[in-house]
């Protein structure tokens, strides 16, 4: 009889803890941050209180490209084709460098989190990035959150000369 209440006292921890439990039992949001994609650090687009003292189930990180200046001219030096997409405008079609793409960081409570992980010299991610379906579970309270990203986007289109846009990164999470 005493092990079957172990087992019932077991099996309760796991299911409270568990991902459907979690969803089910949260708030969720989507926290917004902003700013050029120069490595600086994005400016947090909602009040840090939401967060603070709360556990974080994160769902999917997205960064949008915006246009830098009051317009960003697109041009091609070789044709003299062009187009300008002006400041503050979304940038649909990105065209960015394979090699140098973007460095981004991501810490919690001044944790570096290995989401991204970026070698000496090495960039690597698209400046219009999509992860969904992460899930991850950061098991400790959330005191703050921060992140910087470093990607650059061409402004030539024959790769002559490329721009830190500002960008737009969407953190869908599930604080409990």
């Amino acid at each position: 009889m005493e092990q079957i209440k172990e087992s019932e006292t077991f099996l309760e921890k796991i299911t409270a803890n568990s991902l459907d439990s979690i969803i089910l039992n949260s708030q969720y949001t989507c926290l917004v941050f902003w700013g050029r994609s120069d490595g600086s650090q994005l400016v947090q687009n909602f009040n840090q209180l939401i967060i603070r003292g709360k556990r974080i189930l994160i769902k999917s990180i997205r960064i949008l490209p915006y246009a830098f200046a009051d317009s960003d001219v697109f041009y091609n030096a070789t044709t003299g084709d062009h187009y300008t997409v002006p400041g503050g405008g979304r940038l649909i079609n990105v065209v960015d460098d394979m090699t140098t793409s973007a460095r981004i960081e991501f810490f919690i409570n001044e944790f570096l989190m290995n989401f991204f992980p970026t070698y000496i010299g090495t960039q690597g991610y698209p400046l219009d990035l999509f992860l969904d379906n992460i899930y991850y579970n950061f098991k400790e309270k959330v005191e703050s959150l921060r992140i910087s990203v470093d990607g650059n986007v061409y402004t030539d289109l024959s790769g002559v000369a490329q721009n830190n846009p500002w960008i737009k990164l969407l953190v869908e999470c599930y604080l409990y």
